[in-house]
């Protein structure tokens, strides 16, 4: 069975406790009913004790990956990303993909590692149908292959739900030589080494993006001021990589026309975009299932510090102030 300790929350080092559900979520969807992980009651007590709190301790996430190891085999790690599936209607899995091609994907993962992870992170050197993947920690302690191979398994799922497909793991440039394959979770376990680097291989489905067609008929209504046919579509675009360019497109002005548009009417597209970005999350924050760093994530801050700094500006309030109001 799969045991975890339940070790105290408020240690230094910690992870995202989403990643571990997906893990969990993941080892659950590839076992049988009668040989359901043992972690899963220890996961429902965490949620119903932390419904706030998008973080685990480091070790927690650890002691879960390394058990999964050993009792199914490292190639486990990799498979048990499937587990994605059950979270990309989420509100940080609806923002990973909302609008996204595989590389703008991979740009959004990294800056939700920024809040909910203290120590690790992935580095990314793009390739035209690969990425080669490093994961790096800002400490002297680097990530176990364990780690590395969970990392990769997630990402190889939430490349299949973006537009990515025949997605595969190496050691080299060559997708021929691949040792990994998702969703087929095909996997030649020889090849789980740490001596070589990782490549994640795959191919675009479409490179169109069908989400500007979307919003541009969705800011047809001319009734309405600029302001807020802008801050529409920032919210039908998503909050994550949204900017002055994409707006001005979807509503068929050129940026400087959009800015005077704006201008007139006594709004820049910084202060709408903020705007917009402490408004959603403000809401977001009542919510009673809310985490605060998920918060400021799906709302399209750069991490932790900048959207506490934003928040208090516009409301006098730091998130976990804001939080107090919830009925």
């Amino acid at each position: 069975m799969v045991e975890v300790a339940n070790k105290n929350t408020e240690s230094k080092a910690f992870a995202s406790k989403t990643m571990l559900n997906i893990l969990n979520a993941g080892l659950n969807t590839l076992l049988d009913d009668s040989l359901l992980s043992p972690a899963q009651p220890f996961i429902a007590r965490l949620l119903k004790t932390n419904q706030s709190q998008a973080h685990i301790p480091l070790e927690t996430k650890r002691d879960f990956i390394n058990e999964v190891s050993q009792r199914y085999g490292a190639s486990a790690l990799l498979c048990i990303g499937i587990g994605v599936k059950q979270f990309i209607d989420s509100p940080v899995g609806r923002a990973l993909l909302n609008g996204s091609d595989p590389f703008l994907l991979l740009k959004k993962w990294q800056r939700l590692e920024r809040y909910v992870h203290s120590q690790h992170f992935v580095d990314f050197e793009y390739h035209d149908d690969c990425v080669k993947v490093t994961h790096k920690s800002n400490t002297t302690e680097m990530p176990s292959i364990e780690e590395d191979l969970a990392v990769l398994g997630v990402l190889c799922a939430l490349l299949y739900e973006s537009s990515a497909r025949k997605i595969a793991i190496g050691h080299s440039l060559d997708a021929s030589e691949s040792f990994f394959s998702y969703p087929s979770l095909q996997c030649d376990p020889s090849q789980l080494h740490r001596d070589a680097p990782w490549y994640i291989h795959f191919q675009v489905r479409d490179k169109k993006n069908p989400k500007i067609k979307t919003v541009e008929q969705s800011v047809t209504n001319n009734t309405l001021s600029m302001v807020n046919r802008a801050k529409q579509t920032i919210m039908d675009l998503g909050l994550l990589e949204v900017d002055l360019q994409q707006v001005s497109r979807c509503l068929a002005l050129s940026p400087r026309s959009l800015q005077r548009k704006l201008s007139d009417e006594g709004h820049s597209f910084a202060k709408l975009l903020q705007d917009v970005r402490v408004h959603f999350a403000s809401q977001s924050l009542l919510d009673e299932a809310s985490c605060i760093a998920e918060v400021g994530f799906v709302s399209g801050f750069a991490d932790q510090a900048h959207f506490t700094r934003v928040f208090k500006q516009w409301t006098g309030m730091s998130p976990k102030q804001y939080t107090q109001f919830k009925s």
